[in-house]
Order: structure tokens, then C-alpha cells, then sequence
């Protein structure tokens, strides 16, 4: 089995892990450990799989020696096939089998927790991390937070941020971005600003997350300014990401040549950047340039998505074009986004 692993080749160590365990013999930890260790995606012979993660599972539970790296990869071998519930018993047998939990432990359980979004459950997982003293190693505290934000607690997750005795970029990048995405603009904000004072550099996802942040208040556009020149100082290459919010924030408040501008000096388009674009020109009541954008779209190659069409549909609708309309409607019912209320409307 351990020779199939390093090959590669980790669907034959799972046949034959499955003909020994139909054998009759009992496989150990190291058969177990070398199986799970082969498999960090999902493998078409997912019921046998299963079978190693239930038969583990079922053994380290009666065993007072097991491996917490076996555990842990038992953990991480649920996540990874999406059966998150299965993950929170591992966990909990883990906890009653008195397993040493790791900091590896907590930040898998916590993501499992995240693709969840179940507060009550964060809380339960985050408390076993107080008690087992993790909850202040960086990377776990990350995952608290983050776990709180995926979970729509974001007052949780700037309580925990100011617990920590040690924070780290993510730390900050992960508070920032769940205030932007909660409607907390103001707090986003001022975090930014403690941020830059901490003497941590920012990077392209803080700039996202704050332009995120500026393009939702009255004065969108001074703060994107503002910011802008800030990354330019700080020397950050201006991702798509970056580009988009940017695009967004200076089309948002009507600046449209501004947002040309960023628009074309980009190194490539990608779907946000389109978007943004059309809105920009809807916002400004400029429907034929908005129209102009999703045929050049349409030339290029990309996909429209929701938004891009319920724009063009709206655009062709004011500009009472007929024949556009039809094809945009042709479009939306080839994607299947007439199902999408959102286009329909």
C-alpha cells in the first residue's frame, strides 16, 4: 500500500486496502495512516474510502495510543469529500478518546465549522480551543475568526481579533473583510487605518476588502481616491481584484472616464471587471455604451453571468431595442438564467 501511495497511484492502495480488510486482518494504525495520507481529493472509489475513514474512526476510539496525525488527517479526509458532519463526530470521539488535540486539529475543525456557517457549533469548537490553551496561536485564532465571519457574527469575530495577543496580516485582512461584507463600512475603515499605524504592510486583498468598504459610503469616491494613492505608495500590484473594486468605486460615484481608464490598463478582463463596468454605465444613465460593453463581451469570449444580463436586459429595455432584447433574452434562456428571478425581474 505505502509503495501505491508514493506512486501516486493511491485508488489501487484502496482496492487493496479494502481486500485486506475483507481478509479478515486487523489493519493498524500505520496501514491506516499510509491510506489517508494518499488522498487529499476525492477518488472515484469514495466508498471505500469511506470505509478506512468509518473503520479509523471506530479504532482510534478504543485505542489510547492513536495518532493525533492520524486523527487529523482522518479530519481533513471528511472535509475534503464534503462530509462536514462526519467531521464534527470525528472530532467529538476525538475529544472523548482524550486525544491531544494540535492547533492542525482546531484549524480543520474550524473550516469545517466555516462551511457550516453554524454559530451555536463555532462557539462549542471555539471554547474546546480556549480550554485546550490554542485559541492564542496565530493561525488558529485566524480560523476563529474567519469562522465567525462565515457565520455572520462579525461582532464575534472583532472580539476575538482583540483578544489576540498576536495578530498577523490574515488576521487583520480576515476582520476587514467581514466588516466590509456586513454593511459595517465605517469599522472596515478604521481598521484599515489601525492597520497601516501597526506597521504591517497591507496587501491586494486588504485593498479589495477596503474598496469594498468605500464604495457603499456618500463620499465612495474621496475614500477611493484616497486609498488608491495609498496602494500605489505602498508599491501593490493592482490585481484584478484591486482593479475591480477600484473600477466599481469610481463608476459608482460617476467617474466614468477614471474607471475607462483602470478599465483598459489592466492586464486582462475578467467577469468583475465587465460587470462593474455595465453598472457603471447604467448608474449614469448611459445605456448604449452599457450595451456597446456586453457586445464587446460577448466578442471576447466571456461568459455573462446573472448580473451582466438582468444589466444588458434593463439597458436594451430603456433604450426600447427590440431585437437586442431578443437576444439577450436567447442568451439567458441557452444559460438557463431564466430560472434566476433576479434576471427575470
Amino acid at each position: 500500500m505505502k509503495a501505491y501511495v508514493e506512486m501516486g497511484i493511491g485508488d489501487e492502495a484502496l482496492v487493496l486496502f479494502s481486500a485486506f480488510h475483507r481478509s479478515g486482518l486487523r489493519p493498524d494504525f500505520i496501514s491506516i495512516r499510509t491510506i489517508l495520507m494518499g488522498f487529499g481529493k476525492k477518488t472515484v472509489f469514495e466508498r471505500e474510502l469511506e470505509q478506512v475513514r468509518a473503520y479509523a474512526t471506530k479504532l482510534f476510539a478504543c485505542d489510547d495510543d492513536s495518532d493525533v496525525i492520524v486523527w487529523n488527517k482522518t479530519l481533513s479526509s471528511y472535509l475534503q469529500a464534503g462530509k462536514a458532519w462526519e467531521a464534527i463526530d470525528c472530532f467529538r470521539d476525538m475529544i472523548k478518546s482524550r486525544v491531544p488535540c494540535d492547533s492542525l486539529t482546531f484549524i480543520v475543525t474550524l473550516s469545517v465549522i466555516s462551511s457550516l456557517n453554524h454559530l451555536e457549533l463555532g462557539k462549542q469548537i471555539h471554547g474546546a480551543a480556549v480550554r485546550f490553551g490554542w485559541d492564542q496561536f496565530v493561525s488558529v485564532g485566524n480560523s476563529i475568526i474567519n469562522m465567525y465571519v462565515k457565520a455572520g457574527s462579525v461582532y464575534y469575530a472583532r472580539r476575538m481579533f482583540g483578544q489576540m495577543k498576536e495578530v498577523d496580516l490574515i488576521s487583520w485582512n480576515t476582520v476587514i473583510s467581514g466588516c466590509a461584507q456586513s454593511g459595517l463600512e465605517e469599522c472596515s475603515l478604521r481598521l484599515f487605518v489601525n492597520l497601516l499605524r501597526s506597521g504591517l504592510l497591507p496587501d491586494q486583498f486588504t485593498f479589495a476588502s477596503v474598496l469594498r468598504a468605500c464604495s457603499s459610503l456618500e463620499e465612495s469616491y474621496c475614500l477611493g481616491r484616497q486609498v488608491h494613492t495609498c496602494a500605489l505608495k505602498s508599491g501593490i500590484f493592482l490585481d484584478s481584484f484591486v482593479s475591480t473594486a477600484l473600477i466599481d468605486v469610481y463608476s459608482r460615484s460617476g467617474k466614468m472616464e477614471e474607471a475607462e481608464l483602470l478599465f483598459h490598463n489592466q492586464d486582462g478582463f475578467d467577469l468583475a471587471s465587465w460587470n462593474a463596468m455595465m453598472h457603471g454605465h447604467m448608474v449614469s444613465d448611459n445605456y448604449r455604451e452599457a450595451l456597446r460593453l456586453f457586445g464587446l463581451m460577448h466578442e471576447n469570449g466571456e461568459k455573462a453571468d446573472q448580473i451582466t444580463l438582468a444589466n444588458a436586459a434593463k439597458a436594451a429595455g430603456c433604450l426600447v431595442r427590440l431585437q437586442q432584447g431578443k437576444q439577450i433574452h436567447a442568451v439567458v434562456i441557452k444559460e438557463w438564467f431564466d430560472l434566476d428571478l433576479f434576471v427575470v425581474s
